[in-house]
């Protein structure tokens, strides 16, 4: 029962997510690009494996572009849980969440979770992060992985797709961002 009710919300929340791009929140999602994607060459020395479109595509989703009270309070980009005797975490309704000193911190501990999960690894190591197919192929891995659904990986796509995110994966792009 408690899955299915987590089921419901998180289809609802991606929904509302899915339409607010769709209903005039462009502009804030490209203010979000631009205020992280700077950070796009940083990202990808520290994981290069880790396509950096993904990574941005999903804080665009888990922070609602940078304006969720988690991302605000927390500079956490991911929703990024911890336990409740956590020190240093921030209790939010019934979770708590890592607080980070930067939010390009929570990037890289989202990386961290990412490169170490067995069922998406293997779309990251095939991944050459220039092609759109193996940022889908990542995209789609996670939503598997994570329960989340085709229509959650084609979210993550239609972002990367719609605003140009895997610009960010090609070098050449993230050494005149620098």
């Amino acid at each position: 029962m408690k899955f299915f009710i987590s089921l419901i919300f998180s289809l609802f929340f991606l929904n509302v997510e899915a339409q607010s791009v769709e209903d005039g929140q462009s502009e804030t999602v490209c203010e979000y690009v631009a205020n992280y994607g700077k950070y796009a060459a940083v990202f990808k020395e520290r994981f290069p494996d880790v396509p950096f479109s993904f990574a941005l595509a999903e804080g665009i989703i888990r922070s609602r572009w940078g304006t969720s009270i988690i991302a605000k309070e927390c500079n956490n980009h991911f929703q990024i849980r911890c336990n409740d005797n956590f020190e240093g975490g921030y209790g939010f309704g019934q979770y708590y969440y890592f607080t980070y000193p930067h939010p390009i911190a929570s990037y890289f501990n989202f990386a961290i979770i990412v490169m170490n999960d067995n069922e998406v690894r293997p779309a990251l190591e095939s991944c050459v992060h220039t092609c759109i197919g193996d940022i889908e192929r990542v995209a789609t891995a996670y939503a598997n992985v994570n329960r989340l659904g085709d229509s959650y990986a084609k979210l993550i796509m239609k972002l990367v797709i719609d605003y140009q995110l895997h610009l960010y994966d090609d070098p050449n792009f993230t050494s005149q961002l620098k």
